[in-house]
């Protein structure tokens, strides 16, 4: 991809590799998802026919496949990319992040309560279902770490 000469660009100024780090953020996000993932085939009655336990599970999801695709994006900028790049992936990871972090923990906490509210058979379900957005959740936080060396520095464009 060629950029363009009269937009500015933002350099990667962060102490370790990005190469690691954009690894450490599939990691990350692509862990998240397989235990959201993990958490939904489980047969809990929460996840089954409780309204207050899906749509949060259901949102986590949805924001966790987002925060992928903007990993996928960020993968294939460079340690130089153009502003609308940056604005569009580096900038907006902790939307995304705070987005599929608070669902898994919405998630895991509806499984709560409906299990205190109705104890059913399927208490080893339900708390394997807190457990993996709990660790889902985790995943999101590990992710926020790393990102705190994503630092850039914007190089304005040159004038002719």
């Amino acid at each position: 991809m060629k950029l363009r000469e009269q937009e500015d660009l933002f350099v990667y100024q962060g102490k370790r590799p990005l190469g690691k780090l954009v690894k450490r953020f599939w990691l990350c996000s692509v862990l998240s998802l397989i235990l959201q993932i993990a958490a939904g085939c489980i047969p809990s009655t929460g996840l089954v026919r409780t309204a207050y336990v899906l749509v949060p599970y259901g949102l986590g999801l949805c924001a966790s496949i987002f925060l992928i695709r903007k990993v996928t994006e960020f993968t294939f900028a460079d340690a130089k990319m153009e502003r609308s790049v940056y604005h569009r992936t580096a900038e907006t990871f902790d939307a995304a992040l705070l987005a599929a972090g608070a669902m898994a923990v919405l998630t895991a906490a509806a499984e709560l309560i409906r299990l205190f509210i109705t104890a059913e058979k399927s208490i080893p379900a339900s708390i394997a279902v807190i457990l993996l957005e709990a660790a889902a959740s985790g995943c999101m936080a590990w992710f926020k770490y790393e990102e705190a060396d994503l630092i850039y520095k914007e190089i304005p464009a040159k004038k002719k």
